[in-house]
């Protein structure tokens, strides 16, 4: 288990004018949050969003390799078994990696990750969270887990074929939506769903295809990669090379 403090280097800007500079607030009153960890998973998005924030936190690792997401201690805070999931100082726990970036940044103040209601950018922040979340996210999951989908091996390529193709016409729609309103995902000052993109976008097999054909989520890819802490923790999760 390893603990973090403040990473620093975060270049996050807001959502608007007079939207604050993001930054944690009340650490020690909060006290550690525990984040349930695999290396190359639904992770990183909430880790980068940690790391970024500067918000204290423990990284717990749970190894899929002998099979600690089914043991009874995981599934008593994951009933499912999935990763990630964010246990707060007072036992509560969150899963799914978009509802714990989304409780981290309201619990903490991170007044530039997410429009608060109201905003006129709320709306579009919504659809795009929940698009991402619900249409490309689930079609990842086909994709690299067929079995859960038919009982037959013989459906596994075509159930593959048909959710890789549904991702680059999903994907296709938010180069759209970059392009005709970039260079971020909620225009020109960026928040939670660029990092939220480039995690999804990580799992694109092969992932420089994909940029190549969508130029502008290229564009919102590399900048967020960019980021030194985004940067540190794509070799973290085997993602990236060092320099």
């Amino acid at each position: 288990m390893t603990t973090f403090g403040s990473a620093g280097g975060s270049i996050l800007r807001g959502i608007g004018p007079g939207s604050i500079r993001p930054t944690a607030r009340n650490q020690g009153a909060q006290g550690l949050y525990k984040l349930y960890w695999a290396r190359n998973s639904g992770a990183l998005g909430p880790q980068i969003l940690l790391e970024e924030a500067g918000i204290p936190h423990e990284i717990v690792p749970v190894d899929f390799r002998v099979g600690d997401n089914k043991k009874p201690e995981y599934l008593a805070i994951n009933p499912i078994g999935y990763i990630p999931s964010l246990e707060c100082a007072d036992g509560s726990i969150v899963y799914e990696a978009a509802a714990i970036m989304m409780f981290l940044a309201e619990e903490q103040g991170l007044d530039g990750l997410v429009p608060p209601p109201g905003h006129e950018r709320r709306g579009l922040f919504l659809r795009s969270l929940f698009f991402m979340s619900g249409t490309i996210q689930y079609l990842y999951h086909i994709f690299y887990n067929p079995d859960r989908y038919s009982p037959d091996p013989a459906d596994a390529p075509k159930l593959k074929d048909q959710a890789l193709a549904s991702l680059r016409e999903r994907w296709s729609l938010v180069d759209a939506q970059l392009r005709d309103n970039g260079p971020y995902m909620l225009g020109d000052a960026d928040s939670m769903l660029d990092i939220y993109m480039l995690m999804l976008v990580t799992w694109f097999p092969p992932r420089d295809s994909l940029l190549t054909a969508n130029p502008a989520l290229r564009k919102c890819f590399e900048l967020t990669a960019a980021r030194p802490v985004v940067h540190k923790l794509l070799i973290e999760h085997e993602i990236a090379e060092s320099a």
